[in-house]
């Protein structure tokens, strides 16, 4: 990619992240859901990071219980952060969605990245990292997938294409990115 001077250093940062992806996506092969349970937690946060991973796991706990619940439909099925590894024509890789919707009998998948304020790299990670990944993992003859980004707010800095805001993950558009706003104060405790 040619140097892009008149774009700030994050931009210019993301843009080539995604002519990047764009140029392995169809060097990408082996793709699988694996369990790495075994691996070390990170720690946690400060501040803003801290405040980020906590409302993570609120909402990893409300989609649960929705599933459950069967509050939105029948046959749905949540998973918080599956590692997928994968093959990308030079080594092995790992990646790691917030999360996963499965609907085994609509054969529906809904990536899930959960953000406390939606941003431009939840759109990449969203779009250029994960849809491909999803896209080989379950073959578009069997299965749909969407993006949702949930999130307590929206910052205005512009993203390359905005989305649409949803009522409800199950009301997910198939060919935009759904923004679903969760106020912090009407999830589960977890206390």
């Amino acid at each position: 990619m040619s140097r892009l001077p008149c774009l700030t250093r994050k931009k210019r940062m993301l843009y080539q992240k995604i002519d990047i992806v764009n140029n392995l996506t169809p060097n990408i092969t082996n793709v699988r859901l694996v369990d790495y349970e075994r691996w070390p937690e990170k720690p946690r946060g400060r501040g803003a990071k801290a405040a980020g991973l906590r409302y993570q796991d609120r909402v990893n706990l409300q989609l649960e219980k929705d599933c459950l619940s069967n509050k939105n439909g029948y046959g749905w099925a949540y998973i918080a952060g599956p590692w997928i590894k994968y093959f990308d024509g030079n080594r092995n890789r790992h990646a790691q969605p917030d999360g996963l919707l499965l609907n085994l009998l609509q054969g529906r998948v809904i990536i899930v990245e959960i953000k406390h304020t939606y941003c431009a790299k939840a759109w990449w990670q969203l779009c250029a990292q994960y849809a491909p990944l999803i896209a080989r993992l379950f073959p578009a003859t069997l299965w749909e997938y969407s993006l949702l980004a949930i999130a307590n707010s929206v910052s205005p800095q512009p993203t390359p294409t905005p989305g649409c805001y949803v009522n409800s993950w199950a009301a997910n558009p198939k060919k935009d990115i759904g923004i679903l706003r969760l106020a912090e104060k009407t999830l589960p405790s977890l206390r």
